[in-house]
Parts: C-alpha cells; structure tokens; sequence
C-alpha cells in the first residue's frame, strides 16, 4: 500500500501510519497535510524513510495543481529509486 494524504490532515492517524509503515501495512507515504501543521519538528516522519513530506502546496489552481503533482510524484519516483530529490523540505526551517 502506498499513502498519499493531500486532503484534511486530521484525516490520518499519524502514529498509526508510523506503525503502519513499521510493520510493512503500509510500504510509503506522501504526505503534503498534517495532525499539526506546520509539521513539528520532532515528528518522526521528519527523517522516516519511507515518508515523503511536502510543503502543503495541494490547494493551489488546477494548473498548478498539476504541475505540483507531476514534481511531487517524480520526487516520490527519485526516493523510491535511491536517486535524489529535487525539491527538499529545509527540515531546519520547516517548509
């Protein structure tokens, strides 16, 4: 199972999901909404993995959301290939 939470962030257990990620339910999560936003900064899904966190930045216009979709799906791509991603959360600014 591959997670993509773009809706409301209450929506998902976060500390489900992270045993859900833990025991294999789930393989990968993308998540651009939050419990708390922004995410806090001793959040374990900071550094997981197999968690992908992105900005918030699905709320945008058709246009943009497409364009945001395509870098968030080929980022999601790159991580699961090991190869780079092009556009990283500054965990020390957050977002």
């Amino acid at each position: 199972v591959i997670l993509a939470s773009v809706g409301r962030g209450t929506v998902i257990d976060e500390t489900a999901l992270l045993a859900a990620l833990e025991d294999g339910t789930v393989s990968f999560a993308a998540m651009d909404v939050f419990e708390v936003e922004p995410l806090p900064e001793g959040s374990p899904l900071w550094a997981h993995p197999r968690v992908l966190v992105s900005p918030h930045t699905a709320a945008l216009s058709s246009r943009e959301e497409e364009r945001i979709a395509r870098r968030f799906a080929e980022d999601a791509t790159r991580l699961l290939d090991g190869v780079p991603m092009r556009a990283v959360v500054d965990t020390v600014e957050f977002y």
